[in-house]
């Protein structure tokens, strides 16, 4: 087996010991679907040794240990668990240690849950043991024409179509009508996601804090298109007029594929393939084609390429943060777009790494409790700011 299978296979059995977590804790909720029933099912028919994992998180003496400990101490939580399990072997030890730290996740996560449905019949406050509470940024969507026109977009609408005679939403409302309005540019705010179709057909999703300028029509040999920020395409396929998409430090060059591009300012651009074939170049680095599976991310110097599980970096469209191995500076930056906060931590946190799973439709004291039953930091909301504490 070579290094890339190799790095495939421990990838692909460390995420299924991780999901493995979720499905117990699931199971002691009683909320375990027959779409759940058929992944877990799965999983332990590829990965046999985990079903002694499993039974043991879903004892009846387990459910209870865990739940007592996920409001305290994560750490100590994760240590009773290993210490009770009596594995002698250090490799089904891994195995148990990844999924109890996401079945205590999942637990935090449905003891949350349990506590705010509780209390639904109270009116909801902007109050938290935080500080003033936070939702999304609620600013809308915009489009900026040549001419200097700006439209506000309708949220509820969700996306518009670029056709030869203007600009419509989705469902045949019209915004603008000219038939040629030269460079268009969707602008999402923080807080904002909304859905474009592009005159040749091709389909973006924008993600918060993002803009995309683009032409009213495609006239020329190629298909250009300039990105600040993140977005998922489904580009048309069209050998004889190439689709670029272009950023301030790197271009892709793509004939008819499905890929998720982010280029966040703050952070490394970073290019997710699901389907097809792009070609990435940037300035005083080699040019490399990216394979479906693979995500690239732009250093100083050179393309760093790695196999990776592509839904994780597509869960923003369906309405969700998933924090998979991700860096707290990162998990950051995603909320700062979301709640249109900053975040300020002490500088050795920004590398600390955490897994979590959770909907955009929370409160930012919701996503701050969950927060801190999985890495034992404190946070305070200061108007916009909010401070870390370890």
């Amino acid at each position: 087996m070579d290094t890339k299978q190799q790095r495939i296979m421990e990838y692909n059995q460390e995420y299924n010991a991780i999901k493995l977590g979720e499905l117990a804790a699931k199971q002691l909720r009683n909320e375990l679907s027959e779409k759940d029933e058929e992944l877990l099912n799965n999983i332990l028919d590829r990965q046999p040794e985990l079903r002694n994992a499993y039974q043991f998180l879903t004892s009846e003496n387990e459910d209870s240990q865990l739940k007592d400990a996920k409001i305290y101490d994560t750490k100590a939580a994760l240590e009773r668990v290993l210490r009770r399990h009596n594995e002698p072997r250090k490799k089904k030890k891994q195995v148990i240690w990844y999924a109890a730290a996401s079945l205590i996740v999942f637990l935090s996560l449905g003891g949350y849950w349990f506590v705010s449905t509780q209390n639904s019949s109270k009116p909801d406050q902007m109050v938290s043991q935080y500080g003033d509470d936070v939702v999304a940024g609620s600013t809308k969507p915009k489009i900026l024409l040549s001419d200097g026109s700006t439209y506000e977009l309708d949220t509820a609408q969700g996306g518009i179509q670029i056709q030869e005679n203007g600009i419509r939403y989705e469902s045949g409302i019209p915004i603008a009508s000219e038939k040629d309005m030269g460079n268009v540019t969707l602008i999402t705010p923080k807080g904002s996601q909304y859905r474009l179709t592009l005159p040749d057909g091709t389909k973006a999703v924008l993600n918060a804090a993002t803009s995309l300028t683009y032409p009213s029509r495609f006239t020329t040999k190629e298909r250009r298109v300039e990105l600040s920020g993140e977005a998922y395409f489904e580009v048309v396929h069209n050998p004889s007029q190439p689709f670029r998409v272009k950023s301030t430090t790197q271009e892709i060059v793509v004939l008819g594929t499905k890929f998720n591009v982010s280029t966040y300012q703050a952070e490394k651009p970073v290019t997710t393939l699901i389907e097809g074939k792009v070609r990435l170049h940037a300035e005083n680095t080699k040019e490399i084609v990216l394979a479906p599976g693979q995500q690239a991310e732009l250093g100083k110097d050179a393309f760093k390429v790695q196999d990776v599980r592509t839904e994780d970096y597509l869960s923003w469209m369906q309405g969700e943060f998933v924090f998979n191995n991700m860096s707290l500076d990162k998990v950051f930056n995603v909320l700062e777009r979301r709640y249109d906060v900053s975040f300020h931590y002490p500088s050795e946190l920004a590398g600390q790494r955490i897994y979590a799973e959770i909907t955009h439709k929370r409160k930012l004291s919701e996503v701050l409790k969950i927060l801190e039953d999985v890495t034992s930091l404190k946070f305070k909301i200061e108007e916009r700011r909010i401070i870390v504490k370890k």
